[in-house]
C-alpha cells in the first residue's frame, strides 16, 4: 500500500502535468520534459518517491533526481542535473519544467536546484506545499489523532532548514497549513516546530534546534489542552524520522 507521501506525490505530478501540458497543447509545441527533483531521504526514503514517480514516467518524458545538500555531493548532483536536461531535450522536449518535490519555496534542496542549474532554460513548477492537497493530507493526519478539536492544540514539525531565514520562511507556510486545518476542525490552537537540516553548520542548527525544542515543551506542557503532535515533512524516512522522535521523547 502506497503511504499518504506516495499518493500526494503522484496526484502532484500528475495535476502540475496536466496542467502544464494544457498550456502547451493551446500551441503547436512537443510536450515538456519534467525533472523531478526531491530531497535526498537517504535509501528507503528514496525508495518511497520511486515509487510515486514510476507511475508517472509510465506517460510522461521525465527524470528524478535526489538533491543532496552535502558539498562534497555538489559536482555530482549538477552533472546529474544536467545529464537529465540533455537527455530530455535529446528526446525532443523543447521546455524542461522543473517539479520540485518540496513543501516550501524556502526549501534549501529547491535553492540547490536552481543555483545548479542557473545556466539551463527551465521552468520552475510551484511547490507542492502550496497546493490544496497538502492541507488536506495534514487535516487527515489531524483527524486521525483528534479526540475533541475544541480541546486540543495542534503542533505541526517542520524539518529541514539551514538557516534561520529558511526556518521562518518554512514556519510561514506551515503556519498557513495549520490554520487551515484548525479552522476546518475547530482545533483550540496551532504551534509550529522547525527542526534543522543536518548540513547546518553546527552553532546556526544547535541554536535552531533548541527554539523548536522549546517550542515543543511549551505546546506540550499546557495541560489545559491535549497536544496532536504531527511531523509534516520530507525528511530522512526512518534515520531522521527517529532522531526527531528521540528528540521530542526526551523532551
Amino acid at each position: 500500500m502506497l503511504t499518504s507521501i506516495c499518493r500526494f506525490t503522484i496526484w502532484i505530478l500528475l495535476l502540475i502535468a496536466v496542467g502544464l501540458e494544457q498550456t502547451a497543447n493551446a500551441n503547436p509545441v512537443p510536450s515538456p520534459g519534467f525533472l523531478v527533483i526531491a530531497p535526498d531521504r537517504e535509501y528507503l526514503g528514496n525508495e518511497e518517491i520511486k515509487v510515486a514517480w514510476a507511475e508517472f514516467r509510465q506517460s510522461h518524458l521525465t527524470r528524478l533526481i535526489f538533491i543532496s545538500l552535502a558539498e562534497d555531493f555538489q559536482r555530482e548532483v549538477q552533472a546529474k542535473l544536467q545529464s537529465a536536461v540533455a537527455e530530455m531535450q535529446g528526446e525532443g522536449a523543447t521546455d524542461i519544467v522543473l517539479i520540485p518535490l518540496v513543501l516550501s519555496e524556502a526549501d534549501p534542496h529547491l535553492k540547490k536546484a536552481r543555483d545548479l542549474l542557473a545556466s539551463a532554460k527551465i521552468q520552475i513548477a510551484p511547490v507542492f506545499g502550496g497546493d490544496p492537497l497538502a492541507g488536506q493530507i495534514l487535516e487527515d493526519r489531524v483527524r486521525a489523532l483528534s479526540k475533541e478539536a475544541g480541546k486540543e492544540r495542534l503542533l505541526v514539525i517542520g524539518f529541514g532548514a539551514t538557516s534561520q531565514e529558511e526556518a521562518e520562511a518554512v514556519k510561514r507556510d506551515l503556519e498557513h497549513l495549520a490554520a487551515e486545518v484548525q479552522e476546518t476542525l475547530h482545533l483550540a490552537d496551532t504551534s509550529i516546530a522547525i527542526f534543522y537540516h543536518g548540513q547546518t553548520p553546527d552553532p546556526v542548527r544547535n541554536q535552531g534546534n533548541r527554539l523548536a525544542e522549546t517550542t515543543i515543551l511549551t505546546a506540550i506542557e499546557k495541560t489545559d489542552l491535549r497536544a496532536l503532535v504531527v511531523p509534516f515533512h520530507l525528511g530522512y524516512k526512518h534515520t531522521g524520522s527517529m532522531r526527531l522522535s528521540q528528540n521530542i521523547e526526551s523532551l
